[in-house]
């Protein structure tokens, strides 16, 4: 066997569709701990220089930690929606979850991929608890939004039970989430430093951690681009468009924005940096934004030196 030869592995809930550089053949597995080892048997003598899967929600983590541990291979894990792009580019259309595998293949065989290592079992369940909460909140947005638009008092009442009950299960998370972050030294160690800049709140300092855990390990423009916070030209010939962010982690940018807002309130250096770009004549949105993105690089600084912010800022203003 070539020593190039790449595995695309399609997840869903149910079930792996497996393809191979040069094979026609797409095999399926279930997407259960009790068929991982044959999924390994099956593998094993192909030699895969990589294993390629699709981020699936969290399907694909059990399966991923697996073939890593316990098959030996180099696992590579990418967004879905890259692999769908390249997908058009080639001009495939089509989806099902076999052509999905074959896809993965070629894309593993020419993409430049960063290897996919397990998070530690703390940061595993922080992004679980992190998730659950956020589902909290949009579920309280989305009550008092029915509260505001609902005539009847029988209605209303129903209403603010549950919201009544949303709003005690959230204290008890964030307080979960707090004790699990208080009793992993590491884990306080970097939310304290998150915490250092003005404006970055636990909430913030928790999302960072949970699904940002590249911070501290990557340069400034490619956390940027990772977050979604990196704007990107959309210029031809002598068309010079307007330049957008596009793409990244959808919930860190959500975060992130509440943060620029906050540390436009509380944090002198960052509100000196937005006043500036508006009087430049920036649109406010475009101006913090821009607040995310400094931020964004600050920490990721602070987190890779180890230093908090009042030792830092001399070196990054």
């Amino acid at each position: 066997m070539s020593q190039t030869l790449c595995v695309g592995i399609d997840v869903s809930k149910e079930t792996l569709d497996v393809a191979y550089s040069g094979g026609q053949q797409v095999r399926r597995f279930k997407n259960h701990p009790d068929h991982f080892p044959a999924l390994v048997r099956h593998l094993r003598p192909l030699a895969p220089s990589r294993v390629v899967l699709e981020a699936t929600g969290f399907y694909h983590e059990r399966v991923a930690a697996y073939l890593r541990e316990k098959g030996n291979f180099a696992i590579a894990v990418v967004a879905p929606a890259r692999v769908r792009y390249y997908a058009r580019s080639t001009g495939k259309a089509a989806k099902t979850d076999a052509l999905d595998a074959r896809v993965l293949v070629q894309y593993g065989e020419t993409a430049q991929l960063r290897p996919w290592h397990p998070k530690e079992e703390c940061l595993e369940e922080l992004t679980h608890l992190a998730a659950r909460r956020q589902q909290l909140v949009d579920m309280l947005v989305m009550e008092k939004n029915r509260l505001q638009r609902s005539p009847r008092r029988a209605a209303q009442a129903s209403i603010e039970r549950t919201l009544f009950h949303l709003e005690k299960e959230l204290e008890a998370l964030d307080q979960e989430i707090k004790e699990l972050t208080e009793k992993n030294k590491d884990l306080k160690g970097r939310s304290d430093l998150l915490q250092s800049l003005k404006g970055v709140g636990p909430v913030l300092a928790t999302t960072l951690l949970a699904y940002l855990p590249e911070l501290g390990r990557v340069d400034s423009r490619e956390i940027a681009a990772l977050a979604g916070v990196a704007p990107l030209n959309r210029d031809s010939g002598k068309m010079r468009g307007q330049r957008r962010i596009i793409g990244g982690r959808a919930m860190v940018r959500r975060v992130l924005y509440m943060g620029a807002v906050s540390a436009c309130r509380n944090n002198p250096h960052l509100k000196a940096i937005y006043d500036r770009l508006v009087a430049a004549g920036k649109p406010k949105k475009v101006a913090l934004v821009a607040l995310m993105r400094k931020m964004l690089i600050w920490l990721n600084a602070m987190v890779r030196d180890g230093k908090p912010w009042a030792k830092t800022f001399s070196q990054l203003a």
